[in-house]
């Protein structure tokens, strides 16, 4: 497991490197917002709200992908486009807590690559739009849109024309 660190805190780099010594994961840190790293790919991404005076998300070096970003922070309402926001002061446990805690996901990856497939998919020669039925309970429907992160539904819609459309069955009330 690599974690990135964005902080220039000591006291939080070391109890930072506490928890992934605990979990046997690679540290790396970057100090400054202008500084490079080596490693572009990280399973989580973990930001000090002194790093800088923007949102968690833009904090975080564009090049830089990962699956799961925490904020740690005095005030928890300024928590908006992170996925773990872990208030200060916390233990090096709060840290491993979060990063074991998987995100709930009601699509695996397989599904998520079909679901691309299929909106992806064109006739390049005739160019005519492609319609795919896909049936789903509502409440399934609901479920997974609300466990995709947005900047990733976003990806996967990215230039497709999506209409839903919801029947009830005859004599449901809901």
């Amino acid at each position: 497991m690599k974690i990135l660190l964005l902080s220039q805190n000591r006291v939080i780099i070391e109890f930072i490197k506490i928890a992934t010594r605990e979990l046997n994961a690679k540290l790396y840190t970057l100090k400054s917002p202008n500084a490079t790293l080596e490693c572009k790919n990280f399973e989580a991404v973990i930001v000090d709200e002194h790093f800088g005076i923007l949102s968690c998300k833009e904090m975080i070096p564009a090049q830089i992908t990962y699956k799961k970003s925490i904020l740690l922070t005095y005030d928890t309402s300024n928590c908006r486009g992170c996925d773990v926001c872990i208030k200060k002061p916390f233990l090096p446990t709060d840290i491993v807590k979060a990063l074991q805690k998987k995100k709930k996901s009601i699509l695996d990856d397989d599904e998520v690559e079909s679901i691309k497939n299929l909106l992806a998919e064109t006739d390049d020669k005739e160019q005519n739009i492609q319609k795919k039925v896909i049936s789903l309970k509502p409440e399934l429907f609901l479920d997974i849109i609300y466990s995709i992160n947005p900047k990733r539904l976003r990806k996967l819609l990215k230039g497709a024309k999506v209409t839903i459309t919801i029947e009830f069955e005859k004599g449901d009330k809901s």
